[in-house]
């Protein structure tokens, strides 16, 4: 998959998460993965893959792959952006009413830049989890527009 081509090694993070086959079999995995971009020759897309490593056996016993049409990556942000996101996602009344004073954590702030212009596209996303669960909320954050326009969910294995 990554020879000849570019690539960005983007993290190494334990990935927890689960997902049902089409019999409706539920799996599960908390493994350490490495998140790698490969980018085609003409920046048409990217794609990224995650091999899960299985550190007893030394080996590869998964990979996750997401294609992205579009030649964006995850990009940093200032702490005052990164900031103004969390702020704005933690006061959003359907985050408040899934936060509903339990304990959470702030996962990842994230945004998007065309690796082609090195502009960003946004919109930002803030992954929360709440402890005890299962599950992490993803807001969409437009920090242009200083709202939110998204929010989702997802299982998230403690």
């Amino acid at each position: 998959m990554m020879r000849g081509k570019e690539i960005d090694i983007s993290s190494v993070s334990r990935i927890s998460g689960g997902e049902t086959d089409e019999y409706g079999k539920v799996s599960f995995c908390d493994l350490p993965g490495v998140q790698i971009f490969i980018v085609t020759k003409d920046w048409a897309s990217i794609i990224e893959i995650i091999p899960l490593v299985d550190l007893k056996e030394r080996k590869v016993v998964r990979i996750l792959k997401n294609t992205f049409i579009k030649p964006a990556l995850p990009a940093g942000l200032t702490e005052n952006e990164e900031s103004n996101a969390i702020r704005k996602a933690l006061d959003d009344p359907q985050v408040k009413e899934r936060i509903a004073g339990r304990d959470y954590e702030i996962i990842a702030v994230t945004d998007f830049e065309n690796r082609m212009t090195g502009k960003r596209v946004g919109p930002t996303q803030v992954l929360i989890h709440v402890n005890g669960t299962g599950t992490a909320s993803s807001v969409t954050v437009n920090l242009t527009e200083n709202k939110v326009i998204e929010i989702g969910e997802q299982i998230w294995l403690e």
